[in-house]
């Protein structure tokens, strides 16, 4: 089975496609990718379209180098966001049955995933995906895997994502002008768990993954193993660069952006007094030779901002402190010097960058943390095939409709019709 992924970052729109191989008992076995593409994200702010055609611009480019000159059937793409617009709660959901013996089928739990999709939400609202938690059958037994046990009912305890039906609408609409059918829509900080998480390390207390990104710091908790929570926070990377261009009068975004992540460092006292750095690029046209502290209480001020947000969403769910919690930073900002401990330090937890873990062939661009969330996404549709209906095999006839020659040809045309217009 093959799988097609666009991750709409504020930063990077990135995208990559997996051959899915599997057991003799069905499951997965290797996730191999064999395409990826990355350009620079344009007309996207906070995970929302706000220029249509420089978002299409950004989209070819991406589609384009995942083509890389090869032919393959097209599965559809699914589409990973992130933005404050998206929102999460906990849903339960019974299904009763009319056999006491009745055994659990794909359609019934197809059933209990749809029924799960009427919760109360503003009409300005949808739900755009179902993330199964457990299951409990006949009010006794739990399982993660109901598929062929028997019972009379079931129940499904679920995380349910809905997103502000105008955003949504843009960014598919777009995609659809270029050919590209939507197969589903994810939330990012929730994709990016599955690329460092296993699913034992998410059974284990409360499991958090902080994607501190360009726009917006993405959080998804699991407590013990079942996702409870995942939320937008406004303030990320960008923020931190932009403080670091006025704190100390430099003339582009670009120059304190680079100087961030080389020399950056979270917090002050991680810094010898006598470490001196050479900073160009300022107004003025000259460089200057500053202690690296300085650069240090500029970055320490807005990150400890970013895990302050975060450990008041994290409070909720800690049960007295007497839960251990293990948090995973991704995300481009997660690699500046000392974050770990700035974030131990503001939430009392267990802390570490995570590492992409999961996968075969994967190009040294996509083994940064940035990319977590896109390549997270294929395993999370993985976890949910398997939930939900079983692994597909790579021998079943694919769902798509288009070759991915045809989507090209048909995206160099849009393309050229985008040049000749702008």
């Amino acid at each position: 089975m093959r799988i097609n992924v666009i991750n709409i970052g504020s930063y990077y729109i990135s995208g990559v496609s997996a051959i899915v191989e599997s057991h003799e008992r069905g499951e997965p076995n290797t996730i191999r990718i064999t395409n990826y593409g990355y350009s620079k994200s344009e007309g996207i702010k906070e995970g929302y379209v706000n220029d249509k055609e420089k978002f299409k611009r950004s989209v070819i480019e991406t589609l384009d180098k995942m083509r890389n000159g090869q032919e393959f059937k097209n599965e559809a793409f699914y589409v990973a966001l992130t933005g404050s617009y998206i929102k999460g709660t906990s849903h339960s959901v019974p299904r009763a049955f009319k056999s006491d013996m009745h055994t659990i089928s794909p359609d019934d739990i197809a059933r209990i995933v749809e029924s799960s999709k009427s919760i109360p939400i503003s009409q300005d609202y949808e739900v755009i995906s179902v993330h199964p938690n457990r299951f409990t059958i006949d009010e006794t037994s739990s399982t993660r895997r109901p598929l062929n046990l028997k019972g009379r009912k079931l129940e499904m305890q679920s995380y349910v994502v809905y997103a502000e039906s105008s955003k949504i609408d843009n960014i598919n609409s777009a995609l659809a002008e270029l050919g590209v059918t939507t197969a589903g829509v994810v939330f990012q900080p929730i994709s990016a768990g599955y690329a460092v998480m296993s699913r034992s390390e998410m059974e284990y207390g409360l499991s958090v993954v902080i994607d501190i990104g360009h726009n917006t710091t993405d959080l998804a908790i699991w407590k013990s193993g079942d996702l409870v929570h995942a939320s937008s926070i406004p303030i990320a990377g960008m923020h931190i660069t932009k403080d670091i261009m006025i704190g100390l009068n430099l003339r582009n975004y670009e120059t304190a952006d680079q100087l961030k992540l080389t020399q950056g460092v979270a917090r002050e006292d991680l810094v010898q007094e006598d470490d001196i750095i050479t900073v160009s690029g300022l107004k003025n046209g000259r460089a200057v030779q500053l202690p690296r502290r300085v650069l240090a209480r500029i970055i320490y001020a807005r990150l400890y901002e970013i895990f302050y947000h975060v450990n008041n969403i994290l409070s909720a769910y800690r049960d007295n402190n007497t839960i251990p919690v293990n948090v995973t930073l991704v995300g481009g900002s997660s690699s500046i010097e000392g974050i770990e401990k700035l974030a131990h330090s503001v939430l009392k937890a267990s802390v570490a960058t995570g590492e992409i873990s999961g996968f075969t062939n994967v190009p040294p661009d996509f083994q940064s943390p940035s990319f977590a969330s896109t390549l997270g996404t294929i395993k999370l549709i993985v976890e949910n095939k398997l939930t939900t209906g079983g692994f597909i095999s790579p021998d079943k006839k694919s769902e798509g409709k288009e070759s991915f020659k045809k989507l090209f040809g048909k995206l160099r045309k849009v393309k050229e019709f985008i040049d000749r217009e702008g």
